[in-house]
C-alpha cells in the first residue's frame, strides 16, 4: 500500500505537467528502444513440462479467476463521501485556535463513538520520512483526552446541552486538552518516538525456529492494534477523492481532506455493516456541533 506523499506528488505531476512537457521529461529515443527488444528470455522447464506453455495454457482460467474475485471484492465494499461546506481550516485556525487536523480527528472520535457506542482503536498515518528510508509511524488518535471529551458530549447529539454557559464551557476545555494531547502524540510519532512500528521491528526479528516472546501473544497486545478506525489527512489543492478500504471487516476507512472553508471525508466500509453513510452523517454532525462551542452566536440558538 502505498503511503500519501508520494500520491500528493503523483497528483502535483498530473495536474501541473502538460502532455508535452511530459515528452520532454521522458524521452523514448532510439537506443532505449532497441535495448528492449534485444531482451532475452529464457523458458524454465520444470519435470519435463515447458513452464512458459502450462503458463499459456492456464492464462485464460487465472484471468477469469482474478476478475471474479475482484468483482466480489469490489461488490462487498461501499464508498460515501461526506463534503462538508459550513467551514474548514480557517475557522479551526482563527476562531477555534487548534490544529486543523487534531481537530478533525477530535470529529472522528466523537462521529466514531457514536456509531460503535464505544471508544475504539484508531489509526492515523503520521510522517517519518525526516529518516532514511522512514515512511510512516502510527499516531493513536483515541486517548484518555479524547475519550473524556466525547463522553461528555454523549451519544447523541442535543444542542440544549451547549446552550449553557458553564456546559459549553468545560467541553470545550476537553476538547482543548484532547486535541493537544493529540497534537504531542503526533509530534513524538513524527520524532520516530512511536511504539507501533517500534514493536512491529522486534516481532519482525524473531526467527522462524525461535519462541514468539509472550508480549506478541498477548490478549491486550493484540486488542491495542486492532484499528477499527484508519485514518488519513491527506489535502491537494485539486483532489479530495482519496480513499482506500477498511483494515477489519467491522472497522471504517476515512480519508480526510482540510481545505479553508470546507472538509471532504471518504469513507469506506464492507457493504453488509452499512456503516458508511451512517458515519458521514455523524461526522456532519459531530463538525456542526463542535462549532457551537467556539460560535457565540450559534451556541445562543
Amino acid at each position: 500500500m502505498m503511503d500519501g506523499m508520494p500520491m500528493v506528488r503523483f497528483a502535483d505531476y498530473l495536474t501541473e505537467v502538460t502532455y508535452d512537457k511530459a515528452k520532454e521529461l521522458s524521452p523514448c529515443d532510439d537506443k532505449s528502444h532497441q535495448l528492449n527488444q534485444n531482451h532475452n528470455f529464457r523458458v524454465v522447464r520444470f519435470g519435463g513440462v515447458d513452464a512458459g506453455s502450462a503458463f499459456e495454457h492456464n492464462l485464460a482460467a487465472m484471468i477469469q479467476s482474478a476478475t471474479l474475485s475482484y468483482d466480489s471484492l469490489v461488490d462487498s465494499q461501499e464508498l460515501t463521501v461526506e463534503f462538508f461546506r459550513q467551514y474548514g481550516a480557517n475557522f479551526i485556525k482563527k476562531r477555534a485556535k487548534m490544529s486543523p487536523d487534531a481537530f478533525v480527528q477530535m470529529a472522528i472520535q466523537l462521529a466514531t463513538y457514536r456509531l460503535f457506542g464505544c471508544n475504539v482503536g484508531t489509526y492515523e498515518a503520521s510522517q517519518v520520512r525526516k529518516f532514511l528510508h522512514g515512511r510512516t509511524e502510527t499516531t493513536r488518535s483515541c486517548s484518555l483526552e479524547s475519550a473524556k471529551w466525547v463522553k461528555s458530549m454523549g451519544l447523541r447529539e442535543d444542542p440544549r446541552k451547549n446552550a449553557n454557559g458553564d456546559s459549553r464551557q468545560a467541553r470545550k476545555a476537553l476538547l482543548e486538552e484532547a486535541a493537544a494531547t493529540h497534537v504531542e502524540y503526533l509530534k513524538a510519532a513524527g520524532e520516530g518516538m512511536g511504539i507501533d512500528r517500534h514493536l512491529f521491528g522486534l516481532r519482525m526479528l524473531v526467527g522462524a525456529s525461535e519462541e514468539i516472546p509472550a508480549l506478541f501473544d498477548d490478549h491486550l497486545f493484540n486488542k491495542a492494534k486492532k484499528w477499527r478506525v484508519s485514518t488519513s489527512h491527506l489535502t491537494h489543492k485539486n483532489f479530495s477523492n482519496w480513499g482506500w478500504g477498511e483494515v477489519v471487516p467491522d472497522g471504517v476507512g476515512i480519508a480526510y481532506s482540510i481545505h479553508g472553508d470546507h472538509c471532504v471525508f471518504n469513507v469506506t466500509a464492507m457493504k453488509r455493516e452499512g456503516f458508511s453513510l451512517k458515519l458521514c452523517h455523524l461526522l456532519a454532525e459531530a463538525m456542526a456541533e463542535m462549532r457551537t462551542l467556539f460560535d457565540d452566536v450559534m451556541s445562543k440558538l
